[in-house]
Formats: C-alpha cells, sequence, structure tokens
C-alpha cells in the first residue's frame, strides 16, 4: 500500500510553461529530471498544444494552459523556461495570471532562468511572494 507521501506526491503536479521561443534546453532537461524521480510533471502549452523553441525545436505539450487551470492547486512547482522578452508577451494573459493565483494557494514554488526576468514583469508580485 502506498505511503501518504507518495499519494500525496501523485496528487501534486510540476507545470512547466511552454510558449514560442522558450527555452528548450531548460523545458526538456527539467521535464526529464523530475519524470525521472517519478514525479507527475505537466508540460503545458501557452499557445496551443505545439509551439517552436528559441532555436527551432518544436515540442508538444501535455495540456493547453486552459486545461492546466483546473489542476492549477495541485501544483508544487511552476517552471517557467522564458527570457524577459517572453514573458513580456504572456503576462497580460488573465489565464497565466489565474493559474499564478491558484498555484500559490498550494505554495507551489516558482523557478525562472534569472532572477532579473521576474524584477522586470507584471508577475513579479505572484512570483516571488512567498
Amino acid at each position: 500500500m502506498p505511503s501518504d507521501r507518495l499519494r500525496s506526491a501523485r496528487s501534486c503536479h510540476i507545470f512547466i510553461l511552454w510558449g514560442d521561443k522558450f527555452e528548450e534546453a531548460a523545458a526538456v532537461t527539467f521535464a526529464t529530471g523530475f519524470r525521472k524521480a517519478g514525479l507527475s510533471v505537466k508540460i503545458v502549452g501557452l499557445h496551443g498544444l505545439r509551439s517552436s523553441g528559441r532555436h527551432g525545436l518544436v515540442l508538444s505539450s501535455d495540456m493547453t494552459l486552459g486545461d492546466a487551470l483546473a489542476l492549477a492547486n495541485k501544483s508544487v512547482c511552476i517552471v517557467i523556461p522564458c527570457s524577459a522578452t517572453e514573458l513580456r508577451q504572456i503576462e497580460n494573459d488573465p489565464r497565466v495570471v489565474d493559474f499564478f493565483r491558484l498555484a500559490q494557494t498550494n505554495q507551489a514554488r516558482f523557478v525562472v532562468s534569472d532572477q532579473k526576468v521576474v524584477e522586470k514583469s507584471s508577475l513579479k508580485t505572484l512570483i516571488c511572494d512567498q
């Protein structure tokens, strides 16, 4: 019988945001590493299920942002593998704001490539207030 800790780990998710011009290497590295560890990882497509990364690699997402909203309150970590430019392109999407707010209800941690990326974003208060 699985322990409570294992059961709760399975009911929580790590979300990796994926959109146009995001960093393929970071997204794939995090997804692979977390999945090897047996954690539930969902790659979330911000612009549909397929997007091209910064170096032209096309990745398929597990779900769209709209679908992920229903699971956001079960997130333990949100990985945002992008530069300040890409973050600015999504920061005005009300679904992203809602997703981050719901993730905060579960005290999710946010992983970004560089804190300077967040400092320039209107999402700063959602990502850093932990």
